[in-house]
């Protein structure tokens, strides 16, 4: 028995009348796959052979047996075999009856990590689960049985996975609208438009369509479903954990008047850390760059200048007296942006090494018309 963490001294007394030149110990841990031949040397008049700490560093069973041989080489004398070997059982406390084992002169063998032999890493035949492992010149592999020991080999670099990630994902911008009235006199702001037997006319201050009078209809605010989005993504790690990437994509749903005509066109710049990797890959983000976030509200009256544009009375009655003229069923569009900051976290899913599944959510912060919009994106992505 001895004791985890010191290295174990074997001392072996060769009987009298012997001509022994050299002795060798085979030993085996519970985590080796084969016995591992260790030279003893002779010292004061015995032999010696010391296990490293490799093998003692935590409560196991080592096997060993002695052979000792002639100046010939020929095998003269043993102690244990293969097949019934000597046991030496590591333990965590040593029973206050049992002395730890001891160097000639007794000496106390060395502690691990105070100048004992172990070095590091796991030598030949160690059990392991990867190549850090394992010793210099060694490397991890998986057996017949499933089982993984140290083997010689060379290490292959680290591969942090692919750093070139494309992609196309898909967005809902989610606007958040104060409380506002005249919503159709706010020129570059908020965009108007309503449907008539002769088509559909944008409302607004000014010559084109029909013009707004003394109400430009109103919003108790709340949040409304704006425009969708489509983009194609570049992704670069420059580090296992951060991404650099960019957004290129396209608009739907924003106002369609001619007096302030939407731009579709969608840019962007973003940063990702991911805190984990593996198959589950949160992370966080920052993102800047061009869109446009069009939030429309329905059913908005308003005074139109000219009540031969009027498709409704107040008074709801035909005629409709005089001032009280109105024009409803007007969709009114706060013009968010066009430019945008924000952030937001996610999560890569990633059922193989080059398919991605993006899953996120952001709040946008558009600049100069400044309304929060809350969007989240589903994607997946592929990997070069």
């Amino acid at each position: 028995m001895a004791p985890v963490g010191y290295e174990i001294p074997i001392v072996i007394t060769i009987p009298s009348g012997l001509d022994v030149t050299a002795v060798k110990v085979s030993y085996k841990s519970d985590a080796m796959e084969k016995y591992r031949p260790l030279e003893a040397t002779k010292s004061a008049g015995k032999w010696l052979a010391t296990l490293p700490c490799d093998v003692t560093a935590k409560p196991t069973t080592i096997k060993f047996y002695v052979k000792a041989f002639d100046d010939s080489q020929s095998e003269v004398e043993h102690y244990g075999s293969i097949k019934k070997p000597a046991l030496i059982k590591v333990v965590e406390k040593m029973p206050d009856d049992i002395e730890s084992p001891q160097l000639p002169g007794g000496k106390d063998p060395k502690e691990c990590g105070a100048g004992g032999g172990g070095g590091g890493g796991k030598p030949e035949g160690s059990g392991c689960t990867d190549d850090d492992e394992c010793d210099k010149g060694l490397v991890c592999i998986e057996n017949d049985t499933g089982k993984k020991w140290c083997k010689p080999g060379e290490k292959k670099p680290k591969d942090d996975g692919p750093k070139f990630w494309v992609g196309v994902d898909g967005e809902i911008d989610l606007v958040f609208l104060g409380k506002e009235t005249d919503l159709c006199k706010q020129t570059g702001v908020w965009a108007c438009t309503v449907d008539t037997a002769d088509g559909r006319k944008d409302v607004t201050t000014g010559s084109q369509g029909i013009r707004v009078g003394p109400t430009g209809g109103k919003t108790d605010g709340g949040m409304a479903v704006a425009t969708k989005r489509v983009f194609l993504s570049v992704d670069y790690f420059t580090t296992p954990n951060l991404s650099l990437g960019a957004r290129l994509g396209y608009a739907f749903g924003g106002n369609p008047t001619e007096a302030d005509r939407f731009i579709p066109f969608h840019a962007e710049a973003r940063l990702q850390y991911f805190i984990t990797g593996g198959a589950f890959r949160p992370f966080f983000l920052a993102n800047g760059g061009f869109g446009q976030f069009d939030a429309p509200v329905p059913n908005v009256i308003v005074e139109p200048q000219d009540p031969v544009f009027a498709n409704a009375c107040k008074s709801e009655t035909d005629p409709c007296p005089a001032g009280d003229a109105i024009l409803k069923d007007v969709t009114a569009y706060k013009r968010v942006g066009p430019g945008f900051v924000g952030g937001g976290v996610g999560v890569w899913i990633v059922p193989s090494s080059r398919i991605a599944i993006n899953v996120a959510a952001k709040l946008l912060f558009p600049l100069p018309n400044l309304n929060v919009v809350f969007a989240p994106e589903l994607g997946v992505k592929y990997a070069f």
